[in-house]
């Protein structure tokens, strides 16, 4: 999981890097290291959060079991959200990617 959320990551960096001029690639080079590493950051947390839980459903019973999945479920809508941001995703197109 960890390996596609960084190849998601360098992706991104790789098209923000193509889309500078070489008068504010610096800056806007290091703005844009700043942003991926907290997109990163985020993702690779809320993954972790996940897989804890994932182990945790398999003991749990009852309320209990259904009360992790809707924590699964809120921290995977959540990544959704991160990535729909990263990739400059609309609303119309969160729409198609979500009833695809």
């Amino acid at each position: 999981m960890k390996f596609v959320v960084n190849l998601i990551l360098n992706i991104v960096y790789l098209k923000k890097l193509q889309m500078n001029t070489e008068k504010h690639q610096h800056r806007e080079t290091n703005e844009i290291l700043q942003a991926i590493k907290k997109f990163h950051d985020e993702l690779v947390s809320l993954v972790g959060i996940i897989l804890e839980l994932n182990k945790r459903i398999q003991s749990a019973k009852g309320s209990e079991k259904e009360q992790i999945q809707r924590q699964i479920e809120k921290i995977d809508k959540e990544i959704d959200e991160i990535v729909y941001k990263l990739y400059e995703i609309t609303e119309e197109e969160k729409k198609i990617i979500e009833e695809g």
